[in-house]
């Protein structure tokens, strides 16, 4: 999207500004209220979305009235043509041939008879106007408020596609543009549609527009024939390759040697010359100075350049204009375009500075090494700002002086491309005094980034609070620049990056999260990642020894990337959420984290970094399966929800909207060899394939009466392989649709018309009411036309489930419910006798890649390897999975397995030895089952999707067993009660069976007490804190001494249901406890007596954990008061979870469900959050004392959280 940009209203003639990514519309709004009937234009809100750059187009020059003629009318003419038989005029010639005027002329010439309908003009010192990414959306907003038809379906695809702005260029181009054109039929304006697009040469580099180019160039032939585009460039070599070639485009070259153009620019001459005169009267010129004669040499000189010419007039309308006229005349002559602009500006120089004055070159060398290197425009001031010469010589005292070459306003640019070509080239501008040597000026300019930002950035630096928003924060020009660039030119440094390695050193150590802080304030935390590792690849290559600094920098990229959502979300949270949350042992964590200032979790929350680099979320329901791109940038899903999706692997965003069209589950995808293409196969019985560049369908082909469970490319990507389920003789199941189809277990999954009801049925498929098994068969279609191209393999006896090719492509394996593999000859159709030894269906199969081994995964929780030729077991079964295996995969390198398995695990296997790589550990966070693994194309990445709607990206270089687990952790089973003692030195967590104690500063594991027979659901300490009572499932109580672990001898028995709170009475004499039972229990703590008739007759039911009891009640009750048992407890909803102290989780509270704030209730304000990889699903319990709140989850772990009181100082009033 565009940053900072400005958002055009071309019907009101105003500006909204657009911070960053945000996208400040309602999406949902009715599209047909957004027409204006006053202008018959539609409104902004929608259309904003597309975050358009800004085109103001006022300040444009256009041609003298009576030149340019040739040219114009031949535009016109070919766009009124009715018979043209071209959709594109690409008008190509020389820098400064006068293309920029020649495109404004033209495009105001038809907006003013209503006929532009956009008019995109790009510059590459202005970011907004030279980003290929942003181009068709440019385009998209200016056409919606062209016209209120074409804004309406603009204006669905948007609301129809909400991720549009970030698909592919193609795909942006098709669903913006070409199908909102095509399915207008009334456009009621008197002629054709004009889209302008000028200077298309400074959008990017050759590399960054080559996709906008293949779009501009193939596609564009399906414009309507009513639309035209018009395109003006330099004759760039990429660009005459994408052009030339394409039949539907008609190029035109300006021919500056032609004697209009002489002409031309003798009539610009004369009318500039004409206003140099009036503007100097009292210097008594003649009449017809500088008469024409002189005008002509001018022209002669120019070259046919209109560059030449403007720049000239600009030099001569100085002081003395005869004294600079006369230098121009009587200087060298060139007889080539090039050199007589390289003689001019030379000219323009000499004229324009005191080159005689030391402190002058120094300005100009300073100044324009920051114009000429700058990665975008800056003004005046920031220069000045940057340079630290603000209370000197401000820049605008010498910028003045080169008017001729430089524009100084709003932001300080050359006037023309050419300018900087000349400078920094040596040999053209022959003086050192105005070489710039842009490989020094980076240098330069990198040191000037990093002084700035240490002089300026520190922790909360636009004394923000931790409220939602941060849209009213900004910061200086120079301080913005410096922050999203500074890395960009160290890298342009090469190997003198030596240079300023002390520099990088000291700033990295002392403003890491500062700048990341700056970044989230001016929305490009979604750079960082790739900045640092851009910055790392540098380090590592010229400062080999940097080892601690390569190691900060490593570390300061996997934070980005690690909690990118919570620094998107709000910049203080950088302190509050993810450095709390860093691993312990971590250069980052050990440089930055300080006890006194921020939270800090005892033992820490990791000690290392975790494997898991990135959650991707987007689908709404299980994820069946995921597949690399052959390049290893993107990753294909498929999943319960319908969709298909693809997804960037470096920052984790969609990269184009889902592609939708099969009804029900996709069960498989995968890409083609050359990436270019997806195949996608569903339970609706269909295999399509996909375009990836413009997200359509190039194939569809139905199965009939059946499911189609696995489909892939051939080797050659020229077929599709499909493995499916065949139905023959089924029966229907009551209130059914579709027949009751399983997967070889005992349990019938229930369909109805619109989809599976589940993902574990899924994995567990079985219909005894069947009169008949369904059979599966193997399928090879032609990849363009859907046909096929053999007859269907056939043998096994039940559904296949997973197909796979080998690599030299000639064979085919299939896995199946009938618990065999089969492998298949491509050519002749003919299959081996089946791999028999797993004793379940075998859901995955895989090859390795040098083809001589398979690897399977089955229902019997095993992995097996098989000889390819002989088709037996090659190693013993892998054991290591508690159920089903449900996708396995090699290695690139063919040493290795990872399998995924609906035990919610994936682990790591040696292909060599067949048993579980004891280098690796398993892989643990997925919340449900794992459907799918795959391995990056490089070996360095693992990628598994999930029944929880997720897809994790793991690191697959980090899997080592040294890498330790979670710090604080009571066991495998879900946490179900907490309690602090009285001293806040130690959590009692019960999880399981057992009670852990835990000590709170250092979270280290004290002792751990086990004696019930049932899972615990509630513990509490003494007043003292000697004792701890616990109840449980089983339901008793029992006492334990926390000094020696020893419980009471015989546990306190008396409730008919759970235990499901306990307390201690003030003094500590009594235990109170309740139960499911409706029954009130109190004992004496020391003997275990009961000490009072049970208390019965408790209005309501009391649901687990949702009872707290008053002991200040209780107490009244010993005394002898009579009271009913709803005075001695009170029933809380879940938002009361938080017993005691200051400090509360707001994850329960049905206002705020789900939203993970922690807050100080005392000071009533947000003092942070929990990290996504905590996440609401998986909190069970919390509990706080103090300033310190302890969570426990449902895997078992225990986070004891601290905070001091200087966090205060960065809350926000909480949401009441």
């Amino acid at each position: 999207m565009f940053q900072g940009a400005q958002v055009v209203d071309a019907s009101q003639g105003s500006f909204n500004y657009v911070r960053g990514d945000q996208l400040n519309c309602n999406i949902n709004c009715n599209i047909n209220n957004l027409v204006n009937p006053d202008h018959g234009v539609i409104t902004p809100p929608i259309l904003q979305r597309l975050a358009p750059a800004d085109m103001d187009a006022c300040d444009r020059s256009e041609c003298l009235i009576g030149t340019r003629l040739d040219i114009l009318s031949f535009m016109d003419d070919w766009v009124k043509c009715p018979s043209r038989e071209h959709s594109v005029l690409w008008i190509h010639g020389l820098a400064g041939s006068g293309k920029s005027a020649i495109s404004t002329t033209i495009s105001n010439r038809f907006r003013e008879r209503g006929w532009l309908g956009a008019f995109v003009f790009f510059d590459r010192d202005v970011i907004a106007r030279s980003d290929p990414a942003t181009v068709m959306r440019t385009l998209a907003y200016q056409l919606g408020t062209f016209h209120a038809s074409i804004g309406i379906k603009i204006a669905a695809a948007i609301k129809s596609t909400l991720s549009i702005c970030h698909a592919p260029l193609r795909l942006q181009f098709q669903k913006l543009i070409i199908e909102p054109l095509l399915s207008v039929q009334d456009i009621s304006i008197s002629g054709p549609i004009v889209l302008v697009l000028d200077a298309l040469d400074e959008c990017g580099s050759a590399r960054e527009r080559k996709n906008l180019l293949a779009v501009l160039a193939e596609d564009t032939v399906n414009l309507p024939s009513t639309v035209c585009m018009i395109i003006t460039t330099r004759a760039d070599f990429d660009i005459r390759c994408a052009l030339e070639s394409q039949d539907h485009v008609y190029a035109r070259e300006l021919d500056i040697a032609s004697e209009s153009n002489i002409e031309d620019i003798l009539l610009y001459l004369r009318y500039r010359m004409a206003g140099v005169r009036r503007a100097n009267r009292y210097l008594s010129l003649d009449a017809d100075w500088p008469g024409d004669d002189n005008i002509c040499e001018l022209a002669k000189q120019a070259r046919g350049l209109f560059v030449w010419a403007k720049v000239a007039s600009e030099f001569i309308d100085g002081h003395d204009p005869r004294k600079r006229l006369n230098s121009l005349l009587t200087g060298q002559q060139m007889p080539e375009a090039e050199s007589a602009l390289d003689v001019l500006y030379q000219t323009a120089l000499e004229h324009a500075g005191r080159w005689d004055d030391p402190d002058f070159v120094t300005d100009f060398q300073a100044i324009l090494g920051v114009v000429l290197a700058t990665k975008d425009s800056l003004s005046a001031f920031a220069i000045d700002s940057l340079l630290g010469t603000a209370d000197g010589r401000p820049s605008i005292h010498t910028i003045s002086l080169l008017g001729c070459v430089l524009r100084s306003t709003p932001r300080v640019r050359v006037l023309h491309p050419s300018f900087v070509e000349f400078l920094s080239n040596k040999e053209r501008c022959r003086k050192q005094i105005w070489f710039i040597d842009l490989s020094y000026q980076h240098a330069r300019l990198a040191t000037l980034c990093l002084d700035r930002l240490s002089g300026v950035l520190r922790q909360n630096i636009c004394n923000l609070t931790l409220s939602c928003s941060v849209t009213e924060a900004s910061l200086p020009e120079d301080v913005s620049y410096a922050c999203i660039f500074w890395i960009e030119h160290i890298d342009l440094m090469g190997e003198s990056v030596v240079s300023v390695a002390e520099r990088v050193d000291t700033f990295v150590h002392s403003h890491l999260l500062h700048w990341l802080e700056a970044m989230s304030i001016l929305h490009h935390s979604r750079q960082c990642p790739r900045l640092l590792q851009r910055l790392l690849h540098c380090i590592q290559t010229y400062l080999p020894g940097s080892t601690r600094l390569s190691r900060l920098v490593a570390d300061g990229r996997r934070f980005a990337q690690a909690f990118m959502a919570s620094i998107e979300e709000h910049p203080l949270l950088i302190y509050l959420t993810a450095l709390p949350f860093t691993p312990i042992d971590s250069i980052l964590y050990k440089t930055f984290h300080d006890k006194e200032t921020f939270p800090w979790i005892a033992g820490g929350f990791e000690k290392a970094w975790s494997p898991l680099q990135m959650q991707l979320r987007g689908h709404s329901d299980g994820v069946l399966s995921v597949a690399f791109s052959p390049d290893g940038t993107r990753i294909v899903s498929g999943s319960l929800d319908h969709s298909v999706r693809i997804w960037d692997v470096a920052s984790g965003e969609e990269v184009c909207p889902p592609l939708q069209g099969h009804k029900l589950s996709v069960t498989s995808v995968a890409y083609s060899p050359d990436g270019r293409q997806i195949v996608s196969a569903s339970f609706d019985g269909t295999v399509g394939v996909w375009d990836v560049r413009t997200g359509g369908v190039l194939c569809v082909r139905p199965v009939p009466a059946g499911w189609v469970n696995s489909a892939c490319f051939s080797a050659d990507g020229k077929r599709v392989i499909s493995g499916s389920e065949i139905q023959t003789d089924v029966a229907l199941g009551p209130d059914m649709n579709l027949p009751l189809r399983g997967r070889g277990g005992s349990d019938m999954i229930g369909l109805n018309s619109e989809d599976l009801v589940n993902l574990e049925d899924l994995l567990d498929f079985g219909d005894p009411a069947a009169t008949r098994m369904s059979n599966g068969n193997v399928c090879i279609w032609d990849a363009a036309s859907g046909k096929n191209v053999a007859p269907p393999l056939c043998g096994h006896e039940g559904p296949i489930y997973s197909i796979a090719v080998s690599p030299d492509g000639t064979r085919i394996a299939s896995s199946s419910q009938d618990g065999t593999l089969r492998m298949w000859n491509v050519n002749s159709g003919k299959s081996h006798a089946p791999f028999t030894g797993h004793t379940g269906v075998v859901y995955s199969v895989a090859f390795s890649p040098d083809g001589t081994l398979i690897t399977s995964g089955s229902s019997d929780s095993t992995v097996r390897i098989w000889n390819t030729q002989t088709g037996k077991e090659v190693r013993p079964p892998l054991y290591g999975h508690t159920t089903c295996v449900t996708s396995v995969c090699f290695s690139p390198d063919g040493m290795r397995i990872v399998s995924g398995s609906d035990d919610k695990t994936i682990r790591i296997w040696s292909a060599r030895s067949g048993v579980a790589d004891e280098e690796f550990l398993p892989l643990f966070g997925h919340e449900g089952g794992i459907s799918s693994v795959a391995f990056s194309p490089d070996g360095k990445h693992i990628i598994s999707g999930s029944k929880d709607s997720t897809i994790r990206i793991w690191d697959a270089t980090s899997l080592k067993k040294s890498v330790p687990s979670l710090t604080v952790r009571a066991s495998v089973q879900c946490v179900q009660s907490l309690a602090f003692s009285g001293d806040g030195t130690r959590v009692a967590c019960g999880a399981g069976r057992a009670i852990t104690l835990w000590d709170t500063a250092s979270g280290a594991h004290i002792c751990q007490l086990q004696g019930h027979h049932g899972p615990v659901l509630s513990v509490t300490f003494s007043p003292d804190g000697r004792y701890l009572a616990s109840g449980s499932e089983d339901k008793t109580v029992r006492v334990w001494n926390t000094q020696d672990g020893l419980a009471m001898p015989e546990p306190l028995r008396g409730h008919r249901h759970p235990i499901t709170s306990l307390t201690y009475t003030p003094d500590g004499f009594y235990i109170v406890s309740a139960s499911d039972d409706r029954i009130i229990h109190i004992w004496n703590a020391s003997s275990g007596a009961m000490v009072m008739p049970a208390l019965q007759g408790h209005p309501k039911w009391v649901p687990f954990v949702a009872l707290h009891l008053n002991p200040v009640r209780i107490a009244a009750a010993l005394s002898g008061d009579v009271l009913c048992p709803s005075e001695l407890a009170t029933t809380y909803s879940f938002a009361s979870i938080v017993e005691h102290g200051d400090i509360q989780l707001d994850v329960f509270v049905p206002r705020h469900v789900g939203s993970g704030w922690i807050i100080d209730m005392k000071a009533y304000k947000n003092i942070s959050k929990l990290p996504p990889s905590i996440t609401f699903n998986t909190i069970t319990k919390s509990t706080s004392l103090g300033r310190s709140i302890v969570i426990g989850t449902r895997s078992g772990q225990v986070v004891i959280m601290h905070f001091p009181p200087a966090i205060r100082e960065m809350g926000a009033t909480a949401a009441p």
